[in-house]
């Protein structure tokens, strides 16, 4: 999975979607949290979690919601865990390219 593929996101409780990888990286390849959002000692606390989760990757995906009343754009992350991809409140995910 590459920044710019497009996807199939699909999570049981929601049904699927189609969207775009917008990035993928690892933990190691964070950048530094800006000094003035988080101290350093916050900065360490979300690495040593990414580390206690056993999280190899992390990507930012984005999707178009077309409701009742209103259509948005929606971004969330994603976490590989263990070879498998779970949102942010541990819900697993199935992400596959779309051709």
């Amino acid at each position: 999975m590459n920044a710019g593929d497009t996807v199939r996101i699909s999570n049981p409780a929601r049904g699927a979607v189609v969207g775009s990888v917008l990035q993928v990286t690892t933990p190691a390849a964070l950048p530094a949290l800006p000094s003035h959002a988080f101290d350093e000692l916050k900065t360490r606390a979300v690495r040593a979690i990414l580390e206690e989760w056993h999280v190899s990757q992390i990507a930012l995906l984005s999707y178009r919601y077309i409701g009742p009343h209103r259509t948005r754009d929606v971004c969330f992350f994603a976490l590989r865990i263990s070879g498998a991809w779970y949102d942010l409140k541990h819900q697993p995910l199935s992400i596959e390219a779309v051709p």
